[in-house]
């Protein structure tokens, strides 16, 4: 099973992420963690959606593991007029950070595919000043 750095556990087998002061510095105004439906998918694969606390954008996909890669696929829609664009952040375990493209302004969704090596340790929903 594809290990996640939880923190918090709901009802209905859902993992929730802690926010993280660490993406404030790379240059985004704010971060919200997925959460995580746990076996949603099967034993290679988990779905995960932004929590509904986050106004501002929504993101939803799938990660899914095969050998000793990992890919995360999905869409990312900004919902707030506010001047600034949504994305998706991903830290695969062995070989770093990846980002998909902005969606900006308001309405825009865009789709994405970001693959690496290891687990997907942590995908969060991003802004950033356009």
């Amino acid at each position: 099973m594809m290990r996640k750095a939880i923190t918090a556990v709901l009802s209905a087998g859902v993992a929730v992420f802690s926010f993280s002061q660490a993406a404030l510095a790379a240059g985004a105004t704010s971060e919200a963690k997925v959460e995580v439906e746990k076996g949603a998918r099967g034993g290679t694969c988990e779905n995960w959606h932004s929590p509904g606390s986050v106004k501002w954008g929504y993101a939803l996909g799938t990660e899914c593991k095969s050998g000793p890669n990992a890919t995360v696929h999905g869409w990312v829609t900004d919902k707030d007029a506010d001047g600034q664009c949504v994305y998706v952040h991903v830290d695969f375990a062995a070989s770093g950070p990846q980002d998909s493209k902005w969606a900006c302004p308001e309405g825009k969704k865009i789709e994405f595919k970001l693959t690496g090596k290891g687990d997907a340790r942590n995908i969060s929903i991003r802004r950033i000043p356009a």
